[in-house]
């Protein structure tokens, strides 16, 4: 009787976590598409024969890596970026974890920077080679910049970039890409930093521009394995192109 007592406790907990797993499946199958994931859908069927790939980030929270293997259950995961620092001491806390995912797959890998603009350039880019780690068929080095200087000239904002690319530049032996929203590009980047490979976010366009090394098109895209949005990217150009922005 005690071992009844005992077992029959065990058996309900069980029954209730396989009936939660169930639901969590079935909400996966029946999951509704919102109007952005309309746009994401024509976008990708539009760019069907294009690399695909996506960024994450703490934002993410923990990934189910054995379920993310595409984007919307359709287009396969070719490349992913994730961050690994910001600022002069800023560490992203999944960033180990999450690298030694890409690691293990079958996809290339990149690893991106993000850019305070108040903070120390050279700092900056301290920490990013002191916390990254890049082999041949990784990606080439990458700056996120997406924000205004509040505390200094737009000027010595550029200054401070160009001082980061350098020293990043001169350890990894490789040009670094960069990465911005079109807006911000355009306006404050385009005229002095060409040369750099770029990687160029536009939520409201259909078509990239042919110049942009990769497009990140949305948000709110979707991908098995990741709880929430997640954004999306396509590689402007083929495999052999994808193979010219990484470590040799």
């Amino acid at each position: 009787m005690k071992k009844t007592a005992f077992i029959l406790p065990i058996l309900i907990l069980f029954v209730l976590s396989c009936s939660r797993n169930d639901q969590t499946d079935r909400i996966e199958k029946i999951r509704i598409d919102t109007p952005d994931d309309f746009r994401n859908r024509s976008i990708l069927s539009n760019h069907s024969s294009a690399l695909i790939g996506i960024d994450i980030s703490h934002y993410q929270g923990e990934i189910e890596w054995q379920k993310l293997n595409t984007v919307y259950d359709q287009y396969p995961i070719r490349f992913i970026f994730v961050r690994a620092t910001m600022g002069v001491d800023g560490r992203d806390l999944t960033y180990h974890r999450n690298w030694q995912a890409i690691r293990q797959s079958e996809m290339t890998g990149g690893v991106y920077h993000y850019y305070r603009p108040n903070e120390n350039s050279t700092l900056q880019a301290q920490n990013y080679i002191q916390n990254v780690r890049l082999m041949p068929g990784d990606f080439v080095p990458i700056l996120d910049i997406e924000e205004l200087p509040t505390i200094q000239s737009m000027d010595r904002l550029k200054t401070g970039i160009q001082n980061w690319l350098n020293i990043v530049e001169n350890h990894f032996g490789v040009r670094p890409m960069i990465y911005s929203h079109s807006h911000y590009y355009n306006n404050y980047l385009s005229a002095g930093f060409s040369r750099y490979p770029t990687w160029i976010a536009n939520y409201s366009i259909y078509v990239p521009n042919r110049n942009w090394h990769c497009w990140q098109f949305t948000q709110t895209g979707y991908a098995k394995g990741i709880k929430g949005k997640v954004d999306i990217n396509i590689f402007n150009g083929s495999a052999a192109d994808l193979s010219l922005l990484t470590i040799r």
